[in-house]
């Protein structure tokens, strides 16, 4: 029988290293190790045995942190001392919209179009399509080229 504790002791250092080398963040390689931890703590405490402890840790670290990267992290505290760390994010979010604008400004007009019904209208692909008059699979054509776009517009401002 596995127990946590153990399981904790033996790869804790181990799956840190995991994460922090895929993250390069040591705030960000905390998060998800919690994460990690705690779904190995909650699986083991409904009773799930491995057949290899390791490999098992390591997928559920390897899944948390293709999560974290797809969608960030799950949810931000924030206490008093974080206050004036708020206020420059809020000023580097300000120069972002901006900058997002004018990328968004340089991008063809298909592709804008189809920027701004998917994501500021939220549209799904199938309601872009029927709206503009053209196929799903142009409007997915569109989508990708113009995100891809956008993209390096954003990495060149």
């Amino acid at each position: 029988m596995v127990s946590f504790e153990s399981c904790y002791g033996e790869y804790s250092d181990k799956v840190n290293g995991y994460l922090f080398k895929r993250l390069r963040n040591t705030h960000d390689m905390e998060d998800v190790s919690q994460e990690t931890w705690l779904d190995v703590h909650l699986n083991l405490k409904r009773g799930f045995q491995p057949h290899n402890v390791r490999k098992w840790i390591f997928c559920v670290a390897g899944r948390n942190y293709i999560d974290f990267v797809r969608w960030g992290p799950k949810a931000s505290f924030y206490f008093d001392h974080d206050i004036k760390q708020e206020e420059c994010n809020q000023k580097d979010r300000e120069e972002r919209i901006k900058s997002l604008q004018e990328s968004l400004g340089k991008l063809r007009e298909s592709h804008r179009e189809v920027i701004n019904l998917k994501y500021s209208k939220e549209l799904s692909v199938e309601d872009i399509a029927s709206r503009l008059d053209v196929s799903e699979s142009n409007v997915k054509v569109m989508l990708h080229r113009g995100r891809n776009k956008l993209k390096s517009l954003m990495k060149v401002i």
